[in-house]
C-alpha cells in the first residue's frame, strides 16, 4: 500500500490484476465509465465538445469489451480508495504499445489512468503514475506510450509527468473515429 495524504494507493504486480473477482471488475469499470463520462459532460458545459455522445458510448462499449484482455496483460495496477473505501482512481502498465501484446521488452503501455473528478487535484493521478512507471522501471522498459484522451486538462496532466506528445491517431469505432493523443514518456530519464 502505498500513502498519499487524502488516499491510499494498493498496487498489484506479476499478474495479481488477471485473478481479481468480477466485483472488483465491475467497481474498476464503473469507476473508468463514470470519470469518462463526466469528463465528457464537464467538456460540454463549459463549451467545449470534444467527442459526441455516440462516440463516448461506442468507446465505453469497446474499453468495456476488452477490460479482461487488458487485466490479463498488465505487470502493474494501481488503485486509489478514499477514507470510505470507494474506488477514486486507477492506471494499468502492460508490455507492448497497446495494439498487440508486446514481445518488446523496451516498451510498455499505460492504459486506465482516471482520478474521479471529485478527486482532481490532490496528486492521485500523479501518484498512480509513479507506482506503475516505477514498476515498468523496474522490469527494465525503456519508453511508456499511451493514448491520451482529448479532454482539456488531460493532455497538460501527462506533459507535466514526462511524457511527450506524438500525434493525433484515430481509433474506429464502429462507423465513428475517437480521437487520441499518442503521448510517451522516456523511463531512462
Amino acid at each position: 500500500m502505498v500513502e498519499n495524504s487524502s488516499v491510499n494507493i494498493e498496487v498489484l504486480v506479476n499478474g495479481q490484476a488477471a485473478q481479481i473477482g468480477d466485483k472488483m471488475k465491475l467497481d474498476i469499470l464503473s469507476h473508468i465509465t463514470t470519470s469518462v463520462v463526466d469528463a465528457h459532460l464537464v467538456s460540454i458545459d463549459n463549451g467545449v465538445r470534444v467527442y459526441s455522445n455516440e462516440q463516448m458510448l461506442k468507446f465505453i462499449r469497446e474499453y468495456s469489451s476488452k477490460f479482461d484482455q487488458f487485466l490479463e496483460r498488465s505487470f502493474a495496477a494501481a488503485f486509489a480508495y478514499n477514507s470510505k473505501d470507494m474506488l477514486v482512481g486507477t492506471s494499468f502498465a502492460a508490455s507492448g504499445s497497446g495494439e498487440e501484446p508486446g514481445a518488446d521488452r523496451e516498451q510498455c503501455f499505460l492504459y486506465g489512468n482516471y482520478v474521479a473528478p471529485d478527486h482532481h487535484g490532490m496528486h492521485i493521478g500523479r501518484d498512480l503514475l509513479r507506482v506503475v512507471k516505477k514498476e515498468a522501471v523496474d522490469r527494465g522498459y525503456k519508453t511508456m506510450s499511451a493514448l491520451a484522451t482529448l479532454f482539456p486538462g488531460t493532455l497538460e496532466f501527462y506533459r507535466k509527468n514526462g511524457f511527450e506528445l506524438m500525434g493525433r491517431e484515430p481509433r474506429e469505432i464502429s462507423e465513428t473515429d475517437f480521437m487520441f493523443e499518442r503521448i510517451v514518456a522516456d523511463l531512462t530519464k
